[in-house]
């Protein structure tokens, strides 16, 4: 080989590694160019999502407050319904308590207590009961149920008089 071919094939080798080179810059041009777009828009959809997660949570304290604003007078209000149903309650049981205890009473004096009375005394039991389910009127309850419905017959007892003697020292 002589120069003169070795300058050509050295020209040629360098024609061919100047265009694989431009073409492989190209290539690597678009690869930077690429990855750097999707970065990019990664970061914008992350950018996006995070914003409309802040929007979310801004607009829902927006509407918490307006609530709160709106029902407050209305809980309130509530509140103090609650508080006197608690007093009313109270006061329905110790009512109830009373009609229990002068039944109770009704039926000691007379030693039985009635159909009547003791269907009565038995709803007014279940009413206390369910208020406040404290059991401090079982025992009462179980004594009157097991009554007697009717006044007891009382056995006429025949008394014999019985004579006595005395016998006086003779």
């Amino acid at each position: 080989m002589d120069s003169e071919a070795i300058k050509t094939v050295v020209t040629i080798i360098s024609c061919i590694i100047s265009l694989l080179s431009l073409f492989g810059f190209g290539t690597i041009m678009t690869m930077f160019w690429k990855d750097k777009h999707d970065k990019k828009k990664k970061d914008m959809e992350e950018n996006s999502q995070l914003r409309e997660e802040h929007d979310a949570q801004v607009l829902a304290k927006i509407v918490n407050d307006a609530l709160d604003l709106k029902l407050s007078p209305i809980i309130s209000k509530l509140d103090m319904l609650e508080e006197d149903m608690v007093k009313v309650k109270k006061g329905v049981q110790v009512s109830n308590r009373t009609d229990l205890e002068e039944l109770s009473e009704k039926a000691d004096k007379q030693g039985f207590l009635s159909a009547y009375d003791k269907q009565r005394f038995e709803a007014t039991y279940q009413a206390y009961h369910n208020l406040g389910r404290n059991g401090i009127m079982d025992a009462t309850r179980e004594r009157i149920l097991a009554m007697s419905e009717s006044k007891p017959v009382k056995k006429k007892t025949t008394t014999t008089k019985k004579k006595v003697v005395l016998l006086e020292d003779k």
